[in-house]
């Protein structure tokens, strides 16, 4: 599922650059992962980690989560693609539905910049 991708791929994008301005040293150092060189954990879950709570105030509360989303079929859809992400995953309010599809989404947009990091993008 690709709903809403290339928005947080646009925040990710924003958050880099804020990082690099900001003088993030990890950040601005890093280099692409080698095809033979495995995971860097703890970059990734540096980045991981920042840039969650960086994008979480997006969606402070249900209702902001909920007009993010758009419709009921959406946040259905988002809630069938964590399931079948982690089926035990039980959710009771649109904004952990929409955290962990972040969270989900994040996890790609986040490796994909690790094998091929920007550290500027044009607008």
């Amino acid at each position: 599922m690709d709903y809403k991708k290339f928005e947080i791929e646009a925040y990710f994008e924003e958050w880099i650059m804020q990082r690099v301005h900001d003088g993030d040293e990890l950040i601005k150092g890093y280099k692409a992962l080698d095809e033979e060189n495995e995971m860097d954990e703890p970059t990734y879950n540096y980045i991981m980690e920042e840039f969650q709570d960086w994008v979480q105030p997006v969606f402070k509360d249900d209702e902001e989560a909920a007009e993010w989303v758009g419709s009921a079929s959406n946040l259905f859809a988002m809630y069938r693609f964590i399931m079948e992400y982690d089926d035990e995953i039980i959710f009771t309010d649109p904004h952990k539905i929409v955290w962990w599809y972040v969270n989900i989404l994040s996890n790609d947009i986040v490796q994909e910049w690790m094998r091929n990091p920007k550290h500027t993008y044009a607008n």
